[in-house]
């Protein structure tokens, strides 16, 4: 039975997932580039084969298949990956992400953000609520 407050329903579904995703980088861990134990992330192996990183509430049949296209990096060897250009379907830089945020904040709307970085207006959202590219 859902929960009548919303935010409460939001808190628990987002404790669950983060729980799924917890449970499969500790079964699927440590980091495959150095043997890290922290900051571990879910890396796309071949990001041009990626559907989705948002795979947590996926049934698990789905959620497997998405899996089988990973591994596990820390942080430190994901940016390094990514800043050795191991990982080209990124559109945007860190130098366009600092730059979406500041004219969000100006004012500046999604969609004309959009426009200006070649990508979704929705990856813009994403970017500016630090959901993308949030260690940035």
């Amino acid at each position: 039975m859902p929960y009548k407050d919303r935010e409460k329903q939001r808190a628990y579904q987002r404790s669950w997932m983060k729980e799924r995703r917890e449970k499969w980088l500790e079964e699927n861990g440590p980091c495959v580039r150095c043997g890290s134990n922290k900051e571990l992330r879910v890396d796309h192996k071949d990001p041009v084969k990626k559907i989705s990183h948002r795979i947590w509430s996926w049934s698990d049949e789905r959620r497997e298949v998405e899996l089988k296209k990973c591994q596990v990096l820390c942080e430190p060897c994901h940016e390094a990956k990514r800043e050795n250009g191991l990982e080209g379907s990124y559109k945007i830089t860190r130098a366009d992400v600092r730059r979406m945020r500041k004219l969000h904040k100006s004012g500046v709307s999604h969609r004309k953000l959009a426009g200006i970085f070649g990508v979704s207006y929705g990856h813009i959202g994403r970017v500016v609520r630090g959901e993308h590219w949030g260690y940035v």
